[in-house]
């Protein structure tokens, strides 16, 4: 008998649970019309250079659309196509303002090829590109050859990045010290300060960005290579110092 009951129990519940699934899809549609709880309003922080404006046309939402059943991945993938963004939070504050935390990704290198300018990332993605790029303060890369690219994660470019990125966090100051990389039959590297030029071969690797690196800060607090403006790193070994080029 209490058996019997406890299985009865069971088959309602499920029905009462499937009827009122049933009719929630059925009503769904018409949830998002009435006044309360559509997006009357959209919040982002973290944009510093970015025109909220041009966030928001990314998101594709309507006066009408209903705060409680908008799809928060599907959000999140319409601002992350534009690699500048990566979105930190979506949150839905009742009754009617969505609230999106953003963070602006900033590259690590410019590349200058064909008369434009990109910005990259550190692995070589490319973020931004002409107009798009809001900070300039960066090493520039320049490509001797006429030769266009569309992709930068390729050689010459992924030696110089893995090189760099291959540093301990505490030598990665590097980057602030860089002014251009010149990429021809060898790779030239000159610091925004003194007026040096480092040639390091046609390969870069770990040790040369290394003793690039210490040579640098040797001269700016000792001024050591003080009447030489050209240092050849392409052999691996001791810098070979020049006082001309």
């Amino acid at each position: 008998m209490i058996r019997g009951k406890f299985f009865y129990f069971l088959f309602m519940s499920a029905t009462i649970l499937f009827a009122l699934y049933v009719l929630f899809l059925n009503f769904k549609p018409y949830l998002g019309s009435f006044n309360f709880f559509t997006v009357k309003k959209v919040k982002f922080t973290g944009l510093q250079h970015t025109n909220p404006a041009a966030v928001l046309e990314r998101l594709n939402i309507s006066a009408d659309s209903s705060l409680v059943f908008l799809n928060k991945k599907e959000i999140k993938e319409r601002i992350e196509q534009e690699k500048r963004f990566k979105v930190i939070k979506i949150e839905r504050e009742l009754p009617d303002t969505l609230a999106v935390a953003l963070k602006e990704v900033e590259g690590d290198f410019l590349v200058y090829n064909n008369n434009n300018f990109y910005e990259l990332d550190h692995t070589g993605r490319i973020i931004a590109a002409g107009n798009d790029i809001y900070n300039y303060n960066k090493p520039v890369i320049r490509y001797s050859s006429a030769k266009s690219f569309s992709n930068f994660s390729s050689s010459p470019f992924n030696n110089i990045f893995n090189a760099i990125n291959s540093l301990p966090e505490t030598e990665k100051d590097l980057k602030k010290i860089i002014s251009d990389i010149y990429i021809a039959k060898d790779i030239f590297l000159f610091p925004r300060r003194p007026q040096l030029v480092f040639n390091l071969g046609m390969r870069v690797n770990k040790q040369k960005i290394r003793k690039t690196r210490y040579a640098l800060l040797v001269c700016r607090q000792k001024k050591r290579y003080k009447g030489y403006n050209y240092i050849d790193l392409r052999f691996n070994n001791s810098p070979v110092l020049f006082g001309n080029y």
